[in-house]
């Protein structure tokens, strides 16, 4: 796998996360609401997490999916430190192979991402997800656009 590392998250992968952010996912997280809350619930709530840390040990991305009672609906989500520029490359082939493992075990793959963050937009289109147009989402209402993958697109 290169130099990444991956790993179940914990809960106290968290608030180093929280603490080492990059700036674009910070501002699509408040643009909903609390970081630390946000990040908190996530790892709470997902029936899979995942952590990468690079080859020092350092976190560079926290990733996971929820999914609905009926179990075949999930959430995927993904937040990323700075580091995440560093390892791009071995990221998007990590995070391809597991979309595409959980593209089989779902009907449905979907979630919302903020209008602003293009290079998750780019990066979902190219995991294959379908991007949607641009609605109010969340308590602010800001801006935001739902992904989404079924069973039949992949």
């Amino acid at each position: 796998m290169g130099d990444l590392i991956l790993r179940p998250a914990q809960i106290d992968d968290g608030p180093e996360l929280v603490r080492q952010m990059n700036a674009i996912d910070r501002s699509e997280i408040e643009a909903v609401g609390d970081c630390d809350d946000i990040v908190r619930r996530s790892l709470s709530v997902s029936t899979q997490k995942f952590a990468v840390d690079d080859s020092e040990g350092r976190l560079v991305t926290l990733f996971g999916l929820s999914y609905s009672y009926s179990g075949d609906v999930a959430r995927p989500w993904s937040l990323s430190t700075d580091l995440l520029s560093r390892h791009w490359r071995e990221w998007a082939m990590i995070s391809r192979n597991i979309s595409n493992a959980w593209a089989g075990e779902y009907r449905l793959m979907e979630n919302m991402v903020w209008a602003g963050h293009l290079p998750s937009i780019r990066w979902l289109t190219w995991l294959g997800f379908k991007i949607g147009e641009v609605q109010p989402f969340g308590p602010k209402r800001a801006p935001f656009r739902r992904f989404s993958m079924e069973r039949a697109d992949v």
